[in-house]
């Protein structure tokens, strides 16, 4: 695994399982700063098993794709 998989704003396919969080009591209960705490609670963990490069995105076929997929997916009525 390079670098340029884990810079912020990188692309990646992954494989693998989504998790529950770990509890951590340090950073969900003792933690002051509510914005601190909120944005533990909000991580997601993932065990990935395998990870790669996605290459180019072409971003306006990706947000196409995922609006009909939430299409389909709300019930008519």
């Amino acid at each position: 695994m390079n670098y340029e998989l884990l810079e912020v704003g990188s692309w990646v396919n992954i494989i693998g399982y989504i998790r529950t969080v770990p509890e951590v009591p340090a950073v969900t209960t003792e933690v002051k700063d509510k914005r601190l705490r909120r944005k533990a609670l909000q991580a997601t963990f993932v065990e990935a098993t395998m990870l790669w490069s996605a290459s180019i995105i072409r971003l306006e076929k990706y947000d196409a794709a995922l609006a009909e997929l939430q299409k389909a997916s709300v019930p008519a009525g």
